[in-house]
């Protein structure tokens, strides 16, 4: 048998032209503190936004942090890369009650790709609920299914093949199965048996004209399931993936049918080709891991019409993808209940080189906390940014047991990456109209103020923020359009715009285009057994209970009470008023507001005459300057007071003439926050008109108009608290559940020391999670 060789020169040689035109490829992963929690309780994480590039040039500057309960968005956060990474949080509402919820990250780029990728975490808010099932089963009856999957799509007669499968109980799990398989005689041809998570494989000879069953096994029941047909004049490719620097490639196929002489190889990753190699039947490649990036890549067998034949994944994982890592926590009692721990890890290269990154850090109280370590950031990059569906475990596939995870890992490939007869583009890859989010916007559209339907060409816009701290200017283009861009600022940061025409005219209004949020799709999410760890949670807080009969159980427990017949009465909901960002500047539940329809049941001919019965607001003209305006008389002066629309300062016959139609309030503002904020020209107080929304017949277009787009999230630290000595102080330990967390652990010439305090009865779990400054990715899991 003939040995292919694929040389340095050759792989670059048909790989380089390719590797330059590449579509940037983000993938996020998301280190939260814990994954339980209560209501009131806030959820702190850390984002890490990676590419698969070798050289990446550009990333999104924010991610989003959605928390879902089904597929009700409850709470949404903007997070801004910064010196501490994507550092964030997420508090949870007070009002928020019990059950499963999902927490969903996403870059703008990630959700705008034609198959949107997030990155879930599943938490629970109090008790678990239960949950769905994770895979549809419909059509499957028993207890468990099986499915077979030839390698590399195709079941050649007259050669060895292999042939991988899962087991699947209905609630979509993995189960470990026995059986062997049968011929069309009843012959028994070869046992099997699962060997990770319903996962296993064997190999036979099929004969032409063959049919097979397989007959499974689990707890005494029995299932037969037909094999896939074989195929006299089939061609499959075969792989050897096991050894540590090399790939082995090689083809199965019936010799007696005449075949073509030379198909051609494949291999690709995303939707690059790495390398293009002519192959004969009898022909082995060899080639070299290290030559191609990390992650899933496809080899695709293709005839001379191009038509792909065979398709076979290999999880690439490169011996140097983790450093070289050394973790040292020690333990020791500095007062009555509470303990000094000290952590010190060491991160160098292959060559024993200290190495620099970042590194985020949770330490959490076992007896009270749920992690969910199921999944890691060696996971997230390798495996979910190309393998559809759910997988079980992730982290099981990289323990550091390097002979089991290569054939985990390859289980895995043989079957959820399993493929025929098709050749799957990487959807991430494909580029779309949505460009990586470098900065923040604001849009608008510039028109005649009496209509909407043409823009206003060379339209100046000016732009200011409240705070001072931006001020921008712009040109309209020639359909009215204008685009503020390259900016970055806070939540609550609200903005006043301006417009006119080129010549100086202002009769135009100004229309700022409501900020849209990234269109997120729901799709499957990610299934946790929180019933199973809440459980062991569960037993561990009921043996600290007969220890210490002091500490009280977790306040997670619910209780129930049967009650007799109750009649429930509830005062009518008062329907929130709907105010534009102008207004919502300076309303306040403390200011007094008027509407028409509470003060009288006539209507008002007009705001003038609405005024004259609003008590504490009096009528003036200064009848030097013939001017009008109105006074709060709590002030004590004969001042005339800043008037408003919808937040808008607005001379008085623009106030008093205002359509009475399209009034819904008129509120007297006295909050002294709110007065604060509109300066000095409030002095003697302020009276804002609330307009009805979408209201017919409103006021005249303005060429002002003021907005508060989605700025990014305000940084905040953890409060790492003082644990008191005397044990019998603390009460109800359930609130010690995240004993310390800090997002951004910088790791300096390979080293990085953190040191915190514990109390002292505490089983804690250390998980640490990051990325050093050269890209390798960086996992530990270790009790104290």
């Amino acid at each position: 048998m003939k040995t292919t060789l694929l040389f340095i020169f050759a792989f670059y040689f048909s790989t380089l032209p390719i590797i330059a035109h590449r579509t940037p490829h983000e993938i996020l992963y998301v280190h939260t503190d814990r994954n339980n929690f209560q209501a009131g309780d806030t959820v702190w994480f850390q984002a890490y936004l990676m590419d698969t590039r070798p050289e990446a040039e550009n990333y999104s500057h924010f991610v989003y942090a959605e928390l879902l309960h089904d597929t009700l968005i409850v709470a949404k956060e903007k997070i801004k890369a910064g010196e501490d990474g994507f550092a964030g949080y997420l508090p949870l509402p007070d009002s928020i009650g019990p059950g499963n919820y999902m927490l969903r990250f996403y870059t703008r780029y990630l959700a705008s790709l034609p198959a949107p990728r997030y990155y879930h975490s599943p938490i629970i808010v109090g008790t678990p609920l239960p949950a769905p099932l994770p895979l549809p089963t419909t059509g499957n009856s028993g207890t468990f299914h099986v499915s077979f999957f030839p390698e590399g799509g195709n079941f050649p007669t007259g050669t060895l093949t292999r042939i991988a499968f899962k087991a699947l109980r209905n609630d979509g799990l993995g189960l470990n199965i026995t059986g062997y398989i049968a011929n069309q005689y009843g012959d028994s041809i070869i046992n099997f048996k699962s060997d990770h998570l319903g996962m296993g494989s064997f190999a036979f000879e099929a004969k032409p004209g063959g049919k097979y069953t397989a007959v499974c096994l689990y707890k005494g029941e029995e299932r037969q399931f037909a094999l896939p047909e074989p195929e006299d004049d089939a061609v499959s490719i075969w792989a050897h993936p096991y050894k540590k620097d090399e790939i082995i490639i090689g083809l199965r196929k019936n010799p007696a049918p005449a075949t073509p002489d030379r198909y051609a190889l494949k291999v690709e990753h995303g939707d690059s080709v790495w390398a293009n190699i002519s192959i004969h039947p009898n022909d082995i490649c060899r080639l070299s891991k290290s030559m191609f990036p990390a992650g899933v890549l496809r080899f695709t067998l293709t005839g001379n019409d191009g038509f792909p034949l065979s398709t076979r994944s290999i999880l690439n994982v490169p011996q140097g993808i983790q450093p070289k890592k050394q973790i040292e926590a020690k333990r020791t009692a500095e007062k009555e209940g509470a303990d000094q721990c000290n952590i010190e890890i060491n991160l160098t290269d292959g060559m024993n080189m200290p190495l620099d990154g970042s590194i985020s850090l949770s330490v959490t109280d076992t007896r009270y906390a749920i992690q969910d370590t199921t999944a890691n950031i060696l996971s997230a990059y390798l495996l979910t940014p190309d393998i559809r569906g759910y997988i079980e475990q992730p982290a099981s596939y990289f323990t550091g047991d390097s002979l089991y995870d290569l054939y985990r890992q390859d289980l895995l490939m043989l079957t959820q990456g399993w493929t025929k007869f098709e050749v799957q583009k990487d959807t991430a890859s494909i580029p779309t109209e949505s460009s990586k989010e470098t900065a923040q916007q604001i849009r608008g559209r510039i028109t005649p103020d009496w209509s909407t339907d043409k823009g206003i060409s060379g339209a100046v816009v000016t732009l200011l923020s409240f705070n001072g701290k931006i001020f921008k200017e712009t040109t309209a283009d020639k359909n009215g359009c204008f685009c503020f861009d390259g900016m970055s600022f806070a939540q609550n940061t609200y903005f006043l715009l301006q417009a006119r025409k080129a010549k100086g005219g202002t009769h135009v209004a100004i229309h700022v285009d409501k900020e849209k949020s990234p269109e997120t799709v729901h799709g499957q999410q990610p299934f946790v057994r929180w019933h199973q760890l809440y459980a062991k949670q569960k037993e561990k807080q009921q043996a600290l209970l007969h220890e210490n009969d002091e500490i009280n159980p977790t306040n997670n427990i619910a209780w129930e009470m049967e009650l007799g017949e109750v009649t429930i009465k509830e005062n009518k909901i008062k329907k929130k008023q709907t105010l534009n960002p102008g207004a919502s500047r300076v309303h306040s539940e403390f200011n007094k507001l008027y509407t028409p329809k509470e003060m009288t049941h006539s209507p008002y001919a007009s705001v003038r005459n609405f005024m004259t019965h609003i008590p504490g607001v009096k009528y003036d003209i200064d009848e030097i300057e013939m001017r009008e305006f109105y006074i709060i008389q709590r002030y004590g002066e004969n001042k005339p007071a800043m008037l408003m629309i919808d937040g808008l300062e607005v001379a008085f016959g623009e106030f008093v003439n205002f359509p009475i139609s399209a009034v819904e309030s008129i509120e007297v503002i006295k909050d002294v926050a709110g007065l604060v904020t509109l300066g000095g020209r409030a002095a003697n107080g302020a009276i804002m008109l609330i307009s009805k929304p979408d209201a017919a017949g409103g006021h005249k277009k303005s060429n002002f108009s003021i907005t508060k787009p989605l700025g990014y999230q305000v940084k905040r630290q953890f409060y790492v608290p003082a644990y008191p000595i005397d044990p019998k102080s603390r009460g109800d330990r359930s609130d010690e559940k995240t004993i310390y967390w800090q997002p951004a652990v910088k790791v300096s010439e390979g080293k990085a020391n953190i040191k915190f305090t514990a109390p002292s009865p505490a089983p804690l779990l250390i998980v640490i999670q990051g990325v050093t400054d050269n890209g390798k990715l960086i996992s530990i899991c270790k009790q104290l």
